[in-house]
């Protein structure tokens, strides 16, 4: 989804994908890392502490676990990720694609559960000169899925449609985020509908009539003790269920999964596993909210990413422009 001042599709900077995929583990337990760009490859094993291997697990099984320190968890995961021949590698097509001209994204795919539940947006490493890819222009960090085929982009010759719906009990949410969308709205990017107190009947009529680009879900997601995802929108959606609603939704390229509100400081995995199954060949990218913000934070960054995407950026380097600004 791209979108010029005429709103015609115009030309793209050239993307250098560096693929790491991360696990699974064998019969040994060992954890294998695998890293490729160009036809290049490097391997290299995941030794993680006792302490975030269990928290993966805890996270897993009962969806919502505090960390007081995030950054420490990121610099452990950044040690642990980029042994010398992955961060090799890395540094090498780094400066290929800078000397080309062309972006770097890099995808993780993480092919153990306990390990995806993990917060790796928040990898860094260093200590004087903290590197955090996930705040990088230059490195945009994104989890990749399944391997579909993406969809068309679509030329955007109007402004950027975004359809924002709350559960019952959550309207304040869609106050802020039209708070923080008025400017883009003012110049003609953006055009927002809400819809509060929504039910799976209003959103399925909502997606039918104004038929967006990005839904904006500032809804509850919860991981039932028996491993069942439900989104509170007047009640109990399963996530299967939320697949159907959108299955008709033919121009949306982004769903946005809130969560509830928090204080950053919370590791809900339950918007993340929901986001990674609404992926397909008709949605490319999703974005959820692993550690629950205040609603005028999570309405802040939506804004800075939707008014991104209104101007022709990428969704990679949409999210990483609102990353680096809550940051």
């Amino acid at each position: 989804m791209r979108a010029t001042p005429d709103r015609s599709v115009i030309e793209t900077t050239p993307v250098t994908v560096f693929h790491i995929a991360i696990g699974p583990f064998d019969s040994n337990g060992h954890c294998p890392v695998r890293a490729s760009v160009n036809g290049r490859t490097a391997v290299s094993e995941l030794h993680l502490a006792e302490s975030l291997l269990d928290l993966g697990y805890q996270a897993l099984h009962t969806g919502v676990q505090r960390i007081e320190d995030f950054p420490a968890v990121g610099r452990a995961l950044g040690r642990a990720l980029f042994m010398p021949p992955v961060r090799t590698l890395l540094l090498d097509a780094a400066r290929s694609a800078a000397a080309s001209g062309a972006g770097l994204q890099v995808h993780m795919q993480i092919n153990a559960p306990e390990l995806a539940a993990l917060p790796w947006e928040y990898l860094s490493l260093g200590s004087a000169n903290v590197w955090k890819p996930a705040l990088r222009a230059d490195y945009a960090l994104v989890r990749a899925g399944r391997r579909v085929p993406p969809p068309q982009p679509l030329p955007l010759r109007e402004s950027l449609r975004v359809l924002a719906v709350a559960s019952p009990g959550n309207s304040h949410c869609l106050d802020e985020l039209a708070r923080a969308l008025a400017p883009g709205m003012r110049a003609g990017r953006i055009g927002l509908r809400t819809v509060t107190d929504a039910s799976p009947t209003a959103l399925r009529q909502a997606l039918a009539d104004e038929m967006p680009h990005v839904l904006h879900m500032a809804a509850r997601i919860v991981l039932t003790p028996n491993q069942r995802l439900e989104v509170d929108l007047g009640g109990a959606l399963d996530a299967g269920d939320l697949i159907e609603l959108l299955a008709d939704a033919t121009d949306l390229r982004l769903v946005t999964l809130t969560g509830t509100e928090g204080d950053g400081q919370l590791l809900d995995i339950a918007p993340a596993l929901c986001a990674a199954l609404l992926i397909d060949e008709r949605l490319p990218a999703t974005i959820a909210f692993s550690a629950p913000l205040p609603a005028d934070d999570a309405a802040r960054f939506a804004a800075l990413c939707y008014d991104q995407l209104a101007m022709g950026a990428s969704v990679d380097l949409a999210v990483t422009v609102g990353r680096a600004a809550l940051a």
